[in-house]
């Protein structure tokens, strides 16, 4: 093992030591890709932004459907549904709905069925059963590894056009390894255009998202047909709003794999060894030193670069991962001050309490974790036992 090591790290040295130096043409090109990535950093924020509020309106037009369809229970069924959230989601041209976002939106729609006091007795029951007959048909824990679309299409547009833009990036560096000849540099530069092609597509996907929030708000249903995205120069906007199985079997299986394996395990830690070398030949370092500093960071790198594409690249595939991972956090920060309090070491804090019984039901509304409901259903009965007012009536689902 420690002679592999020894020859990688050896063959890596070997490498960014005979990287030949860049001429102004091709230093120019290599500092355009770099500078698309960074300036498309902010218009793919604004686009991610626009399309959470256009996917939110479709959400709500989706709850409010379903609420006026708890009396009709052949129409409360997961292929129903499923293709009512198919012709919402075209109608607004939102991202596509999930089924981890429509079982989302059923457990929502199940809470404020308890909190209002219209719903009471038989009434609020049968309509309950009916979200939670409908609730077993979607498979919330199933296959997560399909792809990032199956949960979460914005995220999947965010992580694929940066995957494409660092790909590209990539290439360009890469290709500086042969020289700095006419060839190299057309190359170099016609992929920093393709940066700016990359550009403009984010750009109009913040524009088409923008203008798809204000069409749905405006409700006009000539409007949100007026405009469609082109299949080429608004490709990443189209396949998150497609819901072609090709997004998850074709699409996915590309960036997902640029973004996880190829450029963790190859580009990062290449460059960072070339630029290591580049700076300590600049301050004069001497040799030996300089290829121990970039043996380390190689093997640190390749740790990295395994934790990223293991780790993260499972945790990226469930529904709102981070979000609940930071909720538990506050959870269990939370249950200390509420465990003291019902030992009688600190006074009755109303507000304690219904934070924790309002995250309690926010993880049970993102996971469907049963225990989450049960425990924000438990506190809510304490919290009336004390004498404050409480206006959800304690329902399991």
């Amino acid at each position: 093992m420690k002679e592999f090591f020894q020859h990688w790290i050896d063959k890596t040295s070997a490498l960014v030591t005979n990287w030949p130096a860049l001429d102004r043409y091709t230093a120019i090109g290599l500092f355009l890709g770099v500078a698309g990535i960074a300036f498309n950093l902010v218009p793919l924020w604004r686009s991610k932004k626009w399309a959470e509020l256009v996917l939110d309106k479709a959400m709500n037009n989706l709850r409010n459907k379903l609420r006026a369809r708890l009396n009709r229970p052949e129409l409360m069924t997961a292929r129903s549904i499923r293709g009512l959230a198919l012709a919402i989601q075209q109608s607004t041209q939102s991202a596509v709905i999930t089924d981890a976002a429509i079982t989302k939106t059923i457990r929502e729609l199940a809470l404020e069925l308890e909190e209002e006091s219209k719903h009471k007795g038989k009434d609020l029951t049968r309509r309950l059963r009916t979200l939670n007959d409908v609730l077993k048909e979607f498979d919330p824990t199933g296959p997560q590894l399909l792809s990032i679309a199956f949960h979460d299409r914005i995220l999947a547009y965010v992580l694929s056009v940066l995957g494409i833009s660092l790909t590209i990036f990539y290439i360009q560096f890469s290709l500086t390894y042969y020289g700095s000849h006419l060839t190299v540099n057309i190359a170099i530069w016609t992929l920093a255009f393709l940066q700016g092609f990359i550009i403009i597509s984010t750009i109009r996907a913040v524009s088409f998202w923008r203008d798809r929030y204000f069409l749905v708000n405006s409700q006009s249903t000539d409007s949100l047909e007026s405009k469609s995205p082109r299949a080429i120069l608004d490709f990443f906007l189209s396949k998150a709003i497609s819901a072609k199985f090709s997004v998850h079997t074709g699409w996915a299986a590309t960036w997902e794999e640029l973004l996880f394996r190829v450029l963790p395990y190859l580009f990062i830690p290449y460059l960072v060894a070339l630029v290591t070398f580049k700076i300590g030949k600049l301050i004069n370092i001497d040799d030996v030193v300089l290829r121990n500093v970039i043996g380390t960071e190689l093997v640190v790198l390749y740790l990295v670069a395994i934790f990223f594409g293991t780790w993260v690249f499972a945790a990226w595939h469930e529904f709102n991962h981070f979000k609940v991972k930071s909720l538990r956090k506050k959870l269990n920060l939370l249950y200390r001050d509420v465990r003291l309090i019902e030992l009688g070491h600190k006074p009755f804090q109303e507000r304690t309490i219904r934070d924790y019984i309002s995250i309690s039901r926010e993880l049970w509304i993102l996971t469907g974790t049963k225990a989450y409901r049960e425990m924000a259903d438990e506190y809510s009965a304490k919290v009336q036992n004390h004498g404050v007012e409480e206006s959800v009536e304690v329902t399991h689902i």
